[in-house]
C-alpha cells in the first residue's frame, strides 16, 4: 500500500515509540529517513543481539537510515538539510531535549513551515512529570494496566509492550489527520502521551482496578452484553438463528449462570459504594 509515497519523514526516534509511529508511516508507503548518532545508533538495535537484533528489526522494516552527529556543526547542518526537505518528523525524547539539538518545534518549524511535528513524550510538555523518563512498564502501571495481570498488592507487567506500541498507534492517527494540511501548504505539531495513550486503550481498566474484588465482579457482565450486541447485529446484517445456533447456545448457557449472580453483587454494590462526582468516591 504507497498511499503516503510522495511524504518523507525524519525518524529521529529510539527504542519502540517513535520508531513504530514512524513504521506504521512506512508501511502506508511513506520514504522514512531513520536518523542515527554514529557507534551504537538507537539503543534497539543492540538489545541482546549485535546491532540489528530482532527487537530492532520489529520497529524499523522499510527504512532508510543514515548515521549524523549532529553534535557536530556540521552533523546539525546535515540534519537541518533534512528537515527542510520532510514532511513529517517524529521524535521521543523528554521535552527540552529536541531544543538542545537544534530541532525544537519552533527551530524545525522555522525551517520547514510545512513541516507536521510529532513529539512523543511521557507527561506532556509540562507539568510536575514533564521530566520524569517512561517506559513501557511505566505507562503500565500508572494506567491501571499492571492491575489487570495481579492483584493490586502485586501487580506484574502484561507480558510484551503494550503502551509503547498504543501511543505509536495514536500518534500516527495523529500524523495522518495532519497531513491533510500538507495540501494547504501549512504545518502542524502534533503531541502523544504515552500515559494518555494507554488510558485510552485500556478503558475501564484503571476504574475497575481500584474497586474491591468482589466489586469487580460486575464486570464479568461487559463482555457477555457486547456478545449480545454483536448478535443482534448479525441478525440485523441477515443472518438467521440457526447461523448463529452454537454462538446463542454458548450465550444462553453463560446468561443463565451469571446473569443473576452479576444482579445480586450488583445491588449489594449499590448499597456499599457510595458514588460521588465524576469518577466516584470508594
Amino acid at each position: 500500500m504507497r498511499l503516503l509515497q510522495r511524504v518523507r519523514v525524519l525518524d529521529l526516534g529510539g527504542f519502540i515509540t517513535g520508531p513504530f509511529a514512524a513504521m506504521i508511516l512506512a508501511e502506508l508507503g511513506a520514504d522514512v529517513v531513520k536518523v542515527e548518532r554514529p557507534g551504537s545508533g538507537d539503543p534497539f538495535r543492540s538489545f541482546r543481539s549485535g546491532l540489528y537484533s530482532p527487537h530492532f528489526q520489529a520497529h524499523n522494516r522499510n527504512k532508510r537510515a543514515i548515521a549524523l552527529d549532529y553534535g557536530r556543526p556540521e552533523g546539525l547542518e546535515a540534519l537541518c538539510e533534512l528537515v527542510r526537505g520532510a514532511d513529517v518528523l517524529v521524535i521521543n525524547s523528554r521535552p527540552g531535549v529536541a531544543e538542545k539539538i537544534g530541532i525544537g518545534h519552533e527551530q524545525a518549524s522555522a525551517l520547514n513551515p510545512r513541516l507536521i511535528y510529532c513529539a512523543i513524550t511521557g507527561f506532556g510538555a509540562d507539568g510536575p512529570y514533564a521530566q520524569r523518563p517512561a517506559f513501557d512498564n511505566v505507562g503500565q502501571a500508572l494506567s491501571g494496566w499492571m492491575s489487570r495481570h495481579r492483584s493490586g498488592d502485586d501487580p506484574r507487567v502484561v507480558g510484551p509492550a503494550i503502551t509503547d506500541p498504543a501511543t505509536s498507534f495514536y500518534a500516527a492517527i495523529g500524523i495522518l489527520g495532519a497531513a491533510a494540511t500538507l495540501i494547504i501548504k501549512q504545518g502542524a505539531s502534533i503531541t502523544a502521551l504515552l500515559t494518555a495513550a494507554t488510558l485510552a486503550l485500556g478503558g475501564v481498566a484503571y476504574p475497575l482496578s481500584v474497586l474491591p474484588g468482589w466489586l469487580q465482579i460486575v464486570s464479568l457482565m461487559l463482555p457477555f452484553t457486547h456478545a449480545l450486541l454483536g448478535v443482534r447485529k448479525a441478525l440485523l446484517l441477515g443472518a438467521t438463528p440457526a447461523d448463529l445456533s452454537l454462538e446463542l447456545l454458548v450465550l444462553g448457557a453463560f446468561g443463565l449462570v451469571l446473569f443473576p449472580i452479576s444482579l445480586w453483587v450488583f445491588q449489594l454494590a449499590l448499597r456499599r459504594v457510595k458514588v460521588t462526582g465524576t469518577l466516584g468516591q470508594y
